[in-house]
């Protein structure tokens, strides 16, 4: 009974006053070399008050290399991807500036997977609230963001990761809405001949249902000739850990991989909670953490965040029965 409630008590403690909050940082290894590191030292930024950043990627822009990365303060309901540029020759992260909100549906973004093609940079945001899976092409002298194609209609995908390997191009993600555990638990696989060409589903959809390892957790790469794909271990935490999957069989017909080494954070860590997103470029790799804060003001801004959000259902539910149930939220609710 004791331990009952005491499970009761910090629930309700959890729910009224924890506050969770995510950041990018930067560890100086390989991603490779985290095969046999299970808990690298990271480097991490310096992030403004209120706000958290995760789900990074990087790519090149006119020889600097940008992060691209979801980010949301307490005061907005939905998330939006915004960018930042690394310092040059500088090793550890400074205080950066932030170009918030490059990219703005009016819905939650989040995961802003960056693909090079073809000497071009896209990148595939999670839109899952629009039930589509979308690919978005960079202006390299503006530094802009165009929607530029929809890669799968009617799906919500979670976290989509997009890899070319022997004759396809692969997308992982897991699937929204489906269930309670759905999105963090069954992986999905669509596959092209280009990455233009149409989309179709794995014939085992969903291949694999495993909270441990199936939901994507950052961009997949080669080692000695091996394909690893990261995805997150949400079983004691959403993003609790990364865990290295080798991938042995991938085909339009079969899927098989298995966990290899986990990537976890370090109890003397800045964000001890959880790791949730990895992406390599050269000899160092981008992460990010997440941090638990129990704080009485957090009761005020998930007061605030509740508020906000009935009343942005409450508006959008107003505008679908006038126009339909395409409307999503105007973005000056965001």
């Amino acid at each position: 009974m004791k331990q009952l409630l005491r499970h009761k008590g910090k629930y309700i403690i959890d729910k009224l006053f924890r506050y969770e909050y995510w950041n990018v940082g930067i560890i100086h290894q390989p991603i490779s070399s985290l095969l046999q590191d299970s808990s690298p030292e990271i480097d991490w930024l310096v992030p403004k008050p209120n706000v958290y950043y995760a789900d990074p990627f990087i790519y090149r822009n006119r020889d600097r290399l940008h992060i691209l990365m979801e980010e949301i303060d307490y005061k907005t309901v939905n998330g939006y991807i915004s960018t930042l540029q690394l310092p040059k020759n500088e090793e550890k992260p400074a205080k950066v500036s932030v170009n918030s909100s490059i990219i703005n549906n009016g819905s939650h973004m989040s995961y802003p997977y960056v693909v090079e093609y073809e000497n071009q940079t896209f990148c595939v945001p999670e839109t899952a609230e629009e039930k589509e899976v979308a690919l978005y092409k960079l202006d390299p002298s503006t530094e802009r963001w165009r929607k530029e194609k929809v890669l799968i209609k009617n799906f919500p995908g979670v976290d989509a990761t997009l890899v070319r390997h022997g004759d396809y191009w692969w997308l992982f993600c897991t699937k929204a809405y489906e269930n309670a555990q759905s999105q963090n638990s069954e992986l999905h696989i669509f596959y092209a001949t280009d990455l233009f060409n149409e989309w179709n589903p794995h014939a085992l959809n969903p291949v694999k249902v495993d909270v441990r390892s199936s939901r994507p957790a950052g961009t997949p790469f080669t080692c000695q000739g091996s394909l690893f794909r990261p995805a997150q271990d949400c079983s004691y935490t959403y993003g609790g850990r990364i865990v290295l999957n080798t991938i042995h069989t991938l085909t339009s017909t079969r899927f098989r991989e298995t966990p290899l080494s986990y990537i976890s954070p370090r109890e003397d860590s800045l964000y001890p909670h959880g790791l949730h997103t990895i992406s390599p470029v050269g000899d160092f790799t981008i992460v990010d953490g997440k941090r638990f804060d129990y704080h009485f003001s957090h009761f005020f801004k998930k007061l605030y965040r509740f508020k906000v959000i009935k009343a942005n259902r409450d508006l959008l539910y107003s505008v679908r029965s006038k126009f339909g149930r395409q409307a999503t939220y105007p973005k000056e609710f965001n």
